[in-house]
């Protein structure tokens, strides 16, 4: 039987939460019980191979109930049941040991050593506290009145035995009473507590889900089909929220713009920003075949929030000009992308070396442009790809990322398969490690032309 947990006990009312929690505290308490009740048994089951076979009897039978119990404690049905099972277990055993025991003294010393510590340490409820108190001090008074000893058929009792075993139980009991009530006190207490942190985890979880919905939802649910052109992205926010962001702009002619950002952190703030910077892009969209970096430097003013948190972002975009054969990219702190040039086989990381958003820097950007011909391939990636790490701390690195996505370039495949062959090669590398960022790839292919 398994003692349920504080956290568990969130999830029923107060009534179930404080019978589970006292039936795991009478658990642990009961395993003590059952120990001395063996004692008890075991010593009855000897005493009585002398003078009183039936005693001896009793034993052998409390012993091998005992026994039983350790089996039955892995199954349901003991789970289920286990409060009428410990009364009626002591009700029974306190009932034959008090009638049993072969002298006064020995009956005298159990109700005051065994059941009187049962009332105050077991948290039972009044009915049963009552219950075990009147049997307590019943067996006491069949012995004063001299009812013959189940045992040996002879008269025993006293008076002062009688006031001495009620007395000590009537105090027992309100001591247990007592300490039942303060324990379910205290036990509400810590419950509602509890309860109050757990609805306001599940409210943070069910926003947080709200806004990843949101945050998703600002990414292109597809690649758009464009003109000589093959494209694919994809996102892995590390947490609920992510931080990275990718999007595709066509623009006039048959050119077509890229952006890919990263803000710092995660979380709702990041969403935020990315939020702003996706609505900004999409206002000024028709600026960037014209001077796309004039674009980064009007959206520093959506970072820059005036005081409150400051919050960074990388961000780059990338022009695609498929008829005149070359790449804009231009980028405010963002991970340089990677090309691969199909008629030498070879890759590079055309490097810029700016500042991102919303350091409040003046910004000076710098455009790179490089040729782009039928079979060359771009990869827009975040640096959540570049700094996976493996169990032992390792991290990818451009290096190795540039080396695989030079081999899927090679192999003629699609911007697709290149996208699902680089998540595989990061997946395999991390070998079940958890993101510690968030991870995007962006795969631009210079297609033969419909």
């Amino acid at each position: 039987m398994k003692t349920a947990e504080l956290e568990e006990l969130t999830r029923v009312d107060a009534a179930e939460a404080l019978r589970r929690h006292f039936e795991g505290v009478n658990y642990r308490r009961a395993r003590l019980i059952w120990v001395v009740l063996a004692f008890i048994a075991f010593a009855a089951f000897v005493s009585g191979l002398d003078d009183s076979p039936l005693r001896a009897v009793v034993g052998v039978a409390s012993l091998v109930a005992l026994v039983a119990l350790v089996p039955l404690r892995q199954r349901a049905i003991f789970a289920r049941n286990f409060p009428v099972l410990l009364f009626a277990y002591l009700v029974v055993h306190v009932a034959i040991w008090l009638l049993l025991a072969s002298q006064e003294g020995l009956a005298v010393g159990f109700a005051l050593a065994f059941v009187c510590p049962c009332l105050l340490l077991l948290r039972l409820r009044g009915l049963e506290q009552l219950t075990l108190a009147v049997i307590n001090v019943g067996g006491i008074a069949i012995r004063w009145l001299a009812l013959p000893n189940l045992a040996d058929g002879q008269a025993s009792g006293s008076l002062g035995s009688l006031v001495a075993v009620a007395v000590a139980t009537v105090i027992c009991a309100a001591i247990g009473s007592s300490a039942t009530s303060r324990s379910r006190m205290e036990f509400l207490t810590s419950w509602r507590q509890a309860t109050s942190r757990e609805r306001e985890r599940l409210r943070m979880r069910e926003e947080l889900h709200d806004a990843r919905a949101i945050q998703l939802a600002m990414l292109p649910g597809s690649a758009p089909t464009h003109p000589g052109l093959d494209l694919a992205g994809v996102c892995v926010p590390a947490t609920e929220v992510g931080g990275d962001y990718y999007d595709f702009f066509p623009i006039d002619g048959d050119a077509l713009a890229v952006a890919i950002g990263d803000v710092a952190g995660h979380g709702v703030a990041s969403g935020l920003v990315l939020a702003g910077v996706r609505a900004g892009l999409h206002l000024l969209s028709h600026e960037i075949a014209e001077n796309p970096a004039r674009v980064l430097a009007r959206l520093n003013g959506i970072v820059t929030a005036p005081g409150g948190q400051r919050l960074l972002m990388t961000l780059g975009l990338a022009r695609f000009d498929r008829p005149r054969g070359h790449v804009t990219w231009v980028s405010a702190g963002h991970p340089p992308p990677l090309r691969y040039e199909a008629a030498t086989g070879q890759w590079e990381s055309p490097l810029t070396g700016h500042p991102p958003l919303g350091t409040r820097l003046p910004i000076t950007l710098k455009t790179v442009e490089r040729p782009f011909r039928n079979g060359d391939v771009w990869l827009l990636v975040s640096d959540g790809a570049i700094e996976a790490r493996d169990a032992r701390g390792r991290e990818f690195g451009e290096l190795e990322l540039g080396r695989s996505f030079a081999r899927l370039a090679a192999n003629e495949g699609s911007a697709s398969a290149i996208v699902d062959g680089l998540l595989a090669e990061l997946s395999r590398f991390r070998g079940g490690e958890p993101l510690a960022d968030d991870l995007t790839l962006v795969v631009v292919r210079a297609a033969d032309r419909a």
